[in-house]
């Protein structure tokens, strides 16, 4: 004789058919329904599994309508992501209010899974017993129409990732035509050879090139979208691995009616291939004339990507040669060299100077030419006034002197170094200028090298650059070449609204024209008084940082991992972008090797 005790004394509800209804894991909802039933009516508790993971608890436990719900809402979510994206929407703002809907989302799911349960199984526990069953028949049909599902679970999941997906292609089919005929429809979409791209991507693009081609001649224009419609003779010229280090691409050619189409095509997991049409590389006599247009820029005192001293009067500026590289056209932006000759006088110099300027010029498209001094802004002189001859100057204990302008002063007293930088632009950015003034001796292996930097670092407001801000700097400098090298200052500028921001410290990496280890200024002071300490310490190729406010006390640990070799040269270094000279004091300067 089987005999139900109703332990919790629901609206018709005992613990046993509870118990059969939910199946596993019944103790925990036996526990939770607890207090909201009569006589009590509380709350049910929160439900953690439905608040982290409620897209699969809710049909896991068969809750299907609010699962449709609940996947219908992120869908909408996700079509409302995808076109703000479309329209200029940043990604990380987006990534905020998603995560904070999610929050939302999770919480009304965890506060009100237990209760939305509940109701369902008084609503199933009540129809059941109006079928008029008993005994077993009735609790086998509370199991049948509750327990869990998980089979539902995946399915919703997976359903619902199809949905998302449709609901998203077609989006871009209908808001975004154009872009999706490019690359949507333009390229087959064959896992075959996605799966051989991952394999040979050389070959493999040059299949489905050769493919795009085939479907473009029997009238389809959107296979090769970025031609126009009339276009008759179409061939793969050439295809490469791509020299863009920060996107794994092959880049390839196409002839074209006798003009020359430049791709360049990510390697993507994804079956579509993506083609971006890059610029024409220019002509060797449209680099001349760029840099001429330049020069004339520069020597009418006018804004020009060629930034000379303002120290000297420059005059007689020529294109001396121009070195255009075999593979110039197989990698963008487009590189080539330019050496210039020029003549330069100064207020102390006599005769005039002839120097020889290094240029790297890098091609983006019509309206963009990067001119970037190749390793100083006035470099290698050739021929030298009486006024200006001198032997290389060599500071014992400190190193050899480098002054490329040749306008600072460097005063010695007591081991100390005073190092004074007129108001003209000295800086150690590829971007801008490479002519510091700066002191170095050789070392190898592991060392450890720290110095004592004192200045007002006062810049003022007026740059001695246009369009940049009055900067100075001052502090260690670890240098292997122009185009690789280390720098630790003591920093600060001055904003076109007055504000003083610094780097704490200024701690930059340079390889090859670029700062492998960038960090944001700061608002709040960092620097105490007129002096700082810096400190570099070498292990193998990892360089470790650390800043001291009175040489005992050590803050602001950092480190690189760089590719400097063995041997290099270590010392000090001053920048200063603003019109008003920069001095600053270097003391305490030692090298300890290791």
């Amino acid at each position: 004789m089987n005999e139900t005790a109703p332990v919790i004394p629901t609206s018709g509800a005992t613990e046993q058919e509870i118990r059969a209804f939910v199946g596993p894991n019944a103790d925990y909802y036996v526990k939770q329904w607890a207090p909201a039933l009569p006589p009590s009516g509380v709350g049910t508790g929160f439900n953690w599994a439905a608040a982290l993971l409620a897209a699969l608890w809710l049909p896991y436990r068969k809750l299907y309508a609010a699962a449709c719900l609940l996947y219908g809402f992120g869908n909408v979510l996700g079509l409302c992501e995808f076109l703000l994206r479309k329209n200029g929407v940043e990604l990380g703002t987006l990534r905020i209010v998603g995560w904070g809907v999610g929050i939302i989302v999770g919480a009304v799911c965890g506060a009100f899974g237990n209760r939305w349960y509940l109701a369902r199984a008084e609503k199933v526990v009540a129809e059941t017993r109006a079928q008029g069953q008993g005994g077993d028949s009735h609790l086998a049909t509370l199991a049948s129409r509750g327990g869990t599902n998980f089979a539902a679970a995946v399915g919703f999941f997976v359903a619902d990732m199809a949905v998302l997906v449709a609901v998203l292609v077609a989006a871009q089919s209908v808001f975004f035509p154009s872009t999706f005929g490019k690359r949507q429809d333009s390229f087959q979409r064959d896992i075959t050879l996605a799966n051989a791209r991952r394999r040979n991507p050389v070959e493999a693009v040059k299949q489905q090139l050769e493919g795009c081609i085939n479907r473009y001649r029997r009238g389809d224009p959107r296979a090769l979208p970025f031609l126009s419609s009339g276009a008759t003779n179409i061939s793969v010229l050439r295809v490469t691995r791509s020299g863009n280090t920060n996107l794994p691409s092959v880049d390839a050619v196409l002839l074209v009616d006798g003009k020359r189409h430049y791709l360049e095509i990510p390697i993507s997991i994804f079956p579509t291939v993506f083609l971006e049409t890059l610029p024409f590389p220019p002509t060797e006599a449209e680099i001349r004339e760029h840099v001429n247009r330049q020069v004339q820029r520069a020597l009418k005192g006018e804004t020009s990507d060629l930034r000379l001293s303002s120290y000297y009067q420059w005059t007689n500026i020529v294109i001396e040669s121009l070195i255009v590289p075999t593979n110039y056209t197989q990698s963008w932006p487009y590189r080539a060299e330019v050496v210039l000759s020029a003549q330069a006088s100064g207020p102390n110099t006599g005769a005039p100077l002839q120097y020889r300027l290094h240029l790297d010029i890098r091609y983006m498209d019509e309206d963009t030419w990067l001119v970037s001094p190749k390793r100083t802004a006035v470099a290698d002189r050739l021929t030298v006034g009486k006024a200006e001859e001198e032997t290389v100057r060599n500071i014992p204990g400190w190193g050899t002197v480098t002054d490329p302008d040749g306008d600072c002063t460097f005063k010695t007293e007591n081991g100390k170094v005073a190092v004074t930088v007129p108001g003209t632009a000295h800086d150690l950015n590829p971007y801008d200028n490479m002519n510091a003034p700066r002191i170095l001796q050789e070392v190898e292996g592991d060392f450890t090298v720290q110095v004592k930097v004192s200045s007002d670092f006062d810049p003022g407001d007026a740059s001695a650059v246009p369009g940049a801000v009055a900067f100075n700097g001052a502090g260690l400098l670890v240098w292997h070449t122009d185009k690789d090298y280390l720098r630790l200052e003591r920093d600060i500028w001055v904003t076109p609204q007055g504000e003083r921001p610094s780097y704490a410290p200024l701690f930059e990496y340079w390889k090859d024209d670029r700062n492998m280890n960038p960090h944001n200024g700061t608002l709040e002071p960092f620097f105490k008084g007129r002096s700082t300490y810096l400190r570099i310490t070498r292990h193998h190729n990892v360089f470790t940082i650390a800043v001291s406010h009175d040489g005992t006390v050590w803050l602001a640990e950092d480190s690189v991992t760089t590719d400097l070799p063995e041997k290099i040269k270590v010392g000090v270094a001053a920048i200063n972008t603003s019109k008003k000279p920069f001095t600053v004091e270097f003391a305490e300067f030692k090298v300890t090797t290791k």
